[in-house]
């Protein structure tokens, strides 16, 4: 074919033959080159006496540079703007705007321009390493966001993929999750490593909040929950560089394999059944089937296994053991303890030490505890609240002056009576027992006369008071301002007690006793005369009074005509 390009190996061959004495024609019969190809090389040969056979053929260097000096050059329409587009494409102009920069000047479309720069300004290419892979040293990690789906009650929820991938042998853990959380993290780290029954040695990661609170150079800002997960298994957090992601190639590769083969097929799969939003619970049930048909067995490019066998065969051996017990997940918060010295949680509140108000203090949960610490040591204890806006206090956290809380309830008034005394709690209680009317404020006015008198004084007059069955405040106040409490209580004494005489003309009380015994009694004539329904009757009482007396009456009449 005229115009065809031959290479070195070729060309090397025309000038042998041409050396042994071979026509042109059969040179071209032999290699299938176009006459024309072949007279060019000839002229050439003859040109630089390569024809000689005593003299030694001639290197491929030489034959490429004159074989190009002869090459027969077309101008090009672009060529006349050389300059001004390497100038451009120094600048990092793109195609499209060089070309709309020129369409008035030169005609000629974006694609032809787009040629041009790449023929004769080429983007050099870097070269990459490739690194070394080490059965059981090293794990990826990745969130890939998949799509809207719907949750098991009906809601739209955004899902992520969840990817950790062994680099040796490219087996992956994948996990569907609704959030990005501390908490999923975590417990995604967990769910592999039961997976693969074994923990690499080291963890490499981007700056997601969850794992790097912010990239450093000395990595002294990982998340505190993830630096104890890595404790607890014994493996290494490796942290990328910020804006770095081929430092995690494998796992990135991972995301967009997922996306771009299992989620297509998936969404495709359910088209086909008329499902427009797929569910959470499908999407997790396929991807549990596609890992295991297809992912973990195919032929991996380079390697000539599957992940399944490289990890069966390699690296599940070199893992390290998982620890004899499973770690609990925590999650850490910094929290400034308010004024009423508590900090809120989650909805809910947990006291502290009163001295730390205004200070900033790291709270960390679990499951069923609430730890707080004050620079590294851990000032208070509780149980996690169940409900929220739950309030865990302990009476220790209060500040001394915390009669002002405690008076705000009955509960705390009585606390403080029993500690004046016995009596002042006896007092207090009673008054507090008024079944209709709040009593709060005199029993914290009378708790308040300790102040003014003294506990010991108040206790004694609460005694009097007590033993007079004199319960309110104004009693208690008039003993202490008159000072009875100092004076001693009066005892009964029986002999003091003087009989009086039966007064002359007094009536025996068995006169006023009658002998007439009722053949029934009020009750049951009521309801003889006034039988009501077996519903009720909503008018009986309000009448009942009336007939009482209609029956006296005549219980009277019956009495008199005897």
């Amino acid at each position: 074919m005229k115009g065809k390009v031959i290479n070195m190996t070729e060309t090397r061959n025309i000038i042998h033959r041409l050396r042994m004495g071979q026509s042109k024609r059969q040179i071209h019969k032999d290699l299938g080159v176009h006459r024309s190809i072949i007279r060019e090389v000839n002229l050439l040969a003859i040109t630089h006496q390569w024809l000689d056979k005593e003299s030694p053929m001639p290197n491929d260097e030489d034959i490429a540079m004159l074989r190009n000096l002869k090459t027969k050059t077309q101008s090009h329409p672009l060529d006349v703007y050389r300059a001004q587009l390497a100038q451009w494409d120094k600048e990092g102009f793109s195609s499209v705007v060089i070309h709309q920069l020129l369409k008035d000047k030169c005609p000629c479309s974006a694609q032809a321009v787009r040629r041009y720069r790449n023929k004769h300004f080429p983007k050099p290419i870097e070269p990459v390493m490739v690194r070394c892979t080490v059965p059981g040293r090293d794990m990826e990690v990745d969130f890939g966001e998949l799509g809207k789906f719907l949750d098991d009650d009906g809601n739209i929820k955004k899902v992520w993929l969840f990817s950790l991938r062994l680099r040796h042998s490219r087996k992956v853990y994948r996990e569907i999750v609704t959030d990005q959380r501390v908490l999923t993290f975590l417990m995604g780290h967990i769910h592999a490593f039961e997976y693969f029954k074994g923990v690499p040695k080291y963890i490499t990661l981007d700056n997601l909040k969850s794992g790097v609170i912010r990239s450093t150079i000395d990595n002294d800002m990982i998340n505190r929950s993830y630096n104890q997960l890595a404790e607890h298994y014994g493996f290494i957090i490796s942290p990328c560089l910020p804006r770095t992601p081929e430092h995690k190639g494998g796992v990135e590769g991972d995301v967009k394999y997922t996306k771009m083969n299992f989620l297509t097929y998936f969404l495709a799969k359910q088209k086909e059944m008329g499902i427009t939003i797929p569910t959470i619970r499908a999407l997790k049930e396929a991807l549990e089937k596609w890992d295991k048909d297809v992912a973990d067995i195919h032929i991996v490019h380079g390697v000539g296994r599957s992940p399944l066998e490289l990890f069966t065969s390699e690296e599940e051996q070199a893992l390290q053991p998982l620890p004899k017990g499973r770690w609990e997940p925590t999650s850490w918060r910094q929290c400034t303890v308010r004024r009423e010295w508590r900090v809120m949680i989650d909805n809910a509140y947990y006291s502290v030490p009163y001295k730390l108000i205004g200070e900033t203090v790291e709270v960390c949960m679990t499951y069923s505890l609430v730890r707080i610490f004050h620079q590294h040591k851990e000032v208070a204890l509780h149980e996690r609240a169940t409900k929220n806006w739950e309030y865990k206090r302990k009476a220790e956290h209060a500040p001394p002056l915390q009669e002002a809380v405690l008076q705000c309830s009955r509960e705390g008034l009585l606390g403080l009576a029993s500690d004046i005394g016995t009596f002042t709690h006896q007092v207090a209680h009673t008054i507090l027992s008024h079944p209709s009317v709040d009593k709060l404020r005199p029993v914290r006015h009378m708790l308040k006369l300790a102040e003014k008198y003294s506990k010991e004084r108040l206790e004694k007059a609460c005694q009097r008071a007590f033993n007079c069955k004199l319960y309110s405040y104004s009693s208690v106040k008039n003993i202490l301002e008159n000072n009875l409490d100092s004076e001693p209580l009066e005892v009964h004494d029986k002999e003091k007690i003087v009989s009086m005489p039966r007064p002359r003309f007094a009536r025996n009380p068995a006169d006023y006793k009658s002998s007439y015994k009722a053949q029934e009694s009020f009750d049951e004539k009521l309801r003889r005369l006034h039988p009501a329904s077996e519903h009720g009757n909503a008018m009986m009482k309000a009448f009942e009074g009336l007939l009482a007396d209609q029956i006296m009456e005549e219980e009277t009449n019956n009495v008199k005509g005897r």
